[in-house]
């Protein structure tokens, strides 16, 4: 299938989602969830979570990947953008997840979490060409 549309280079998510978020179809393994929240690390712009407002406790660790991965693309074909309610990358925000494990913190390449900052509606996408990347340690790039 063709990209409808890519978002790529230094986009970044510090123009964060705070607020509210609707996930038509959830995230995926958590599909009955379908609003959260996009909350700042406070004193940081790289970091946010993603809480669950109809579980509490359920919250993810979400990156702006760019200032890691500058060359990180991701491609939305019509589907995406139609979940999206959305006809443009210009006002998409890019997350990935993120896991602690011990001092390091590694993230999901492979399963970006997209964004509408116009309509707060939000999908997890599925990329399967970058299924060797489901676990990328985090290191800042240095440009």
């Amino acid at each position: 299938m063709q990209a409808a549309c890519a978002v790529a280079g230094e986009r970044g998510a510090a123009r964060s989602a705070n607020g509210k978020v609707f996930f038509p179809h959830g995230l995926p393994g958590l599909e009955r969830y379908r609003y959260y929240r996009v909350e700042p690390l406070p004193g940081n712009d790289l970091f946010f979570m993603l809480r669950s407002t109809e579980e509490e406790g359920l919250a993810l660790f979400l990156v702006d990947p760019f200032p890691f991965f500058p060359g990180y693309r991701v491609e939305l074909d019509e589907s995406d953008l139609f979940d999206l309610e959305t006809e443009t990358a210009a006002d998409l925000l890019i997350y990935t997840t993120v896991t602690v494990a011990g001092a390091a913190l590694y993230t999901n390449l492979a399963a970006p979490i997209v964004i509408s900052a116009g309509n707060r509606r939000g999908k997890q996408l599925i990329l399967p060409d970058r299924s060797a990347e489901l676990r990328v340690p985090l290191i800042r790039s240095e440009k």
